[in-house]
């Protein structure tokens, strides 16, 4: 789990900052869920990540359920940690997918964003109990981009025949999550379950693209925020040549360019979220630009922290925050060097010169702000 530093809001600003009131079942002191509450969440996405990081309690404390030496060991076994779903759920994670006018939480997409960077793990294919699925329901005398529909399906719920969890992907890393497939055998589902209207499965998935692909940027910035806490933490303790290992100027250098590197990733990411709300005429612009920069940038900070960290970047040792291998090993291929994501770059080489426009645009509409992303001062 990601540890987001703490912003501090002046007192007057908190009394003015609007809240909903939602019952939630606080973490015990060993981590548990145990003792029933009344706490209110915030509406502003960067207070709500503070929340959520208050929920999943202290990662250093070994008695808390979600400690990094814990989420080490369900890492090992390649094990999903439950406690961790059930301390999601009790917040009302789920809640977050939601719009509020349909009886949700969610009432900006940078509030699923900041969620989703403080958590950075996702996948649950084979134990979903619903599943999107695009589905061919045209025939050959049907228009090809007409020839797929979308569906809703609850696997428990088909007409007939079988719905099955496939065997999960061996992946180089987060091997706990369940990154599989579902497999259906001659299933038929209620003409109710399909979403939009007949034959526009495709266009709905690709809007729909655009925005988990935007998303899924907080899963990258939640991977670097770990990486180089875990790289930085390690090298300020570990002593060399009369001091700490941080304060050699290449290692400090390294440190320095990685965190600014991990800012403009952010702020790449909130534009682009933004976007969705502010210029929804050029979010699919915007949704490429930071899919690949975003990755990009995380994965050059990948590689800069293994060098900085050398041989112990391939160690993995309990009482760390996290696994050095795991956090600054160079994963064999990126999310960016795949087939599905060259257009990406494409787009982001033939319109970088529109994003400086696209961020003053948001600079102008949401006002300028005193502290960088995630609270973090500038």
């Amino acid at each position: 789990m990601r540890r987001t530093p703490q912003a501090t809001i002046p007192t007057t600003e908190r009394k003015k900052e609007k809240h909903k009131c939602t019952t939630l079942r606080s973490p015990g002191p060993r981590g548990d869920v145990s003792v029933a509450t009344t706490a209110r969440l915030p509406v502003d996405a960067r207070a709500l990540t503070e929340a959520i990081e208050d929920w999943l309690g202290d990662p250093e404390l070994e008695s808390n359920a979600l400690s990094f030496g814990r989420g080490l060991e369900a890492d090992e076994r390649e094990e999903l940690p439950d406690a961790g779903i059930e301390r999601l759920r009790g917040f009302g994670f789920h809640r977050y997918f939601v719009p509020a006018r349909l009886g949700g939480e969610l009432r900006s997409a940078e509030q699923l964003l900041m969620l989703t960077s403080a958590i950075a793990r996702i996948n649950r294919g084979a134990t979903s109990t619903h599943v999107v699925v695009l589905g061919a329901t045209g025939d050959e005398d049907t228009p090809a981009r007409r020839r797929h529909s979308l569906f809703l399906v609850d696997r428990a719920r088909v007409l007939s025949g079988e719905v099955d969890g496939l065997p999960r992907l061996p992946t180089y890393g987060l091997r706990g999550c369940d990154i599989s497939g579902v497999a259906f055998r001659d299933a038929r589902v209620d003409p109710s379950c399909r979403l939009g209207g007949e034959g526009e499965g495709l266009e709905l998935a690709l809007r729909g693209l655009l925005i988990t692909r935007t998303l899924c940027t907080g899963l990258s910035l939640g991977t670097g925020d770990t990486m180089l806490r875990t790289a930085g933490g390690f090298l300020s303790r570990r002593k060399l040549y009369n001091g700490a290992a941080s304060e050699i100027p290449y290692i400090s250098e390294s440190l320095a360019n990685a965190y600014l590197s991990l800012l403009v990733a952010e702020c790449e990411s909130l534009v682009a979220m933004r976007g969705l709300h502010l210029y929804p005429e050029e979010f699919s612009l915007c949704a490429n630009l930071a899919k690949v920069q975003v990755a990009r940038l995380v994965d050059a900070n990948a590689r800069v922290l293994a060098r900085a960290l050398g041989a112990r970047s391939y160690c993995a040792r309990r009482n760390t925050r996290a696994s050095s291998r795991r956090c600054c090993g160079t994963a064999p291929s990126s999310p960016c060097s795949t087939a599905a994501s060259r257009s990406a770059w494409t787009a982001l080489r033939s319109s970088s010169s529109s994003w400086p426009r696209l961020c003053a645009r948001t600079v102008m509409t949401t006002g300028a702000c005193r502290r960088g992303p995630f609270g973090r001062r500038l």
